[in-house]
């Protein structure tokens, strides 16, 4: 199955403790289109500048992400510098629109047509267009989303809220979303919206999969050296609906089985991405290696009686 993925592509400038790294690849589509390849195909929709590499461009073709809805307008690709303090906290130093202020998606025929989307970290307004554009529901719909969004354009967010399947949000973004303090609290006031299910991201302590009668909650991996978390939530929700979109998903399984092992294989694709910086850790992760470390999740958690 497909998934036509909305969102950006970027340079990003990080530092954490571990080091620097200046104009390497990010953005959140791209973090969401690797982690998701290797699982399922996906239609890659977004904006560069005239300055985006062709290796970069390679990197996509290499890994079976079909970008021909990357439109290349006059100017440079969207950049973002930041860094990380000791707790893993991010702050920004520079934020660089550029071609970005642009963006205008128009999908393909195929793209229209996708059986899932995904709406990456972007202005609400261009999210709805694209539900839109969309020639029939698709099967499934996931988005994000950020702060800053949530503050500038609360109305046209809950409007993409209100027609999707899983928002996936960390816990700072669902207080401030819901002006709840308590987790649990702001979750089910999303949910009442109309919202079916719910993911809140908590970076090491893992995520939770929340409904109106039900939770799930999956661990982080332990991993020994976290270099740099910048995409980690875009490659989690990469693993996630990639599972979900692979052709045996749904094999054996119940809808809800389904979900759970999704959450695990989000986790996974998450880990891979912060033990280096930028895309390295996910540009080219074998079958052999997500298994392994699924299979590894899925032991913590003793769930051996699932599949």
């Amino acid at each position: 199955m497909t998934i036509t993925a909305v969102g950006t592509i970027a340079y990003d400038s990080i530092s954490t403790e571990r080091g620097k790294r200046n104009y390497i690849l990010g953005g959140s589509a791209t973090y969401f289109s690797l982690a998701a390849s290797g699982l399922a195909k996906t239609n890659l929709v977004s904006v560069v500048g005239e300055d985006f590499k062709s290796s970069h461009r390679a990197l996509f073709s290499k890994n079976s992400i079909n970008i021909e809805n990357v439109s290349t307008l006059a100017g440079k690709t969207f950049h973002w510098e930041g860094f990380y303090d000791e707790t893993g906290n991010a702050e920004t130093i520079v934020t660089d629109l550029n071609v970005l202020q642009s963006f205008n998606p128009i999908l393909t025929d195929s793209s229209s047509r996708a059986p899932y989307l995904f709406l990456a970290n972007i202005d609400p307004d261009l999210q709805l267009d694209v539900l839109r554009q969309m020639q029939k529901k698709p099967k499934l719909i996931v988005g994000d989303t950020m702060n800053f969004w949530i503050e500038s354009k609360n109305s046209s967010l809950w409007q993409v809220i209100s027609q999707l399947d899983f928002l996936i949000i960390n816990e700072g973004e669902a207080q401030l979303l819901t002006q709840e303090s308590n987790i649990i609290k702001a979750s089910h006031y999303i949910l009442n919206k109309g919202l079916p299910a719910l993911i809140i991201k908590r970076g090491a302590y893992g995520s939770l999969l929340i409904k109106k009668d039900a939770y799930f909650a999956v661990p982080a991996l332990p991993i020994e050296n976290v270099t740099d978390p910048t995409g980690a939530g875009d490659s989690f929700a990469g693993g996630f609906f990639g599972y979900i979109a692979s052709p045996t998903a749904f094999t054996d399984l119940a809808p809800e089985i389904t979900f759970k092992k999704a959450m695990l294989m989000g986790t996974v694709m998450a880990s891979f991405t912060v033990e280096h910086f930028g895309v390295e850790g996910i540009q080219a992760v074998s079958h052999e290696e997500r298994i392994h470390r699924f299979r590894t999740l899925e032991n913590m958690m003793q769930l051996i009686n699932i599949s």
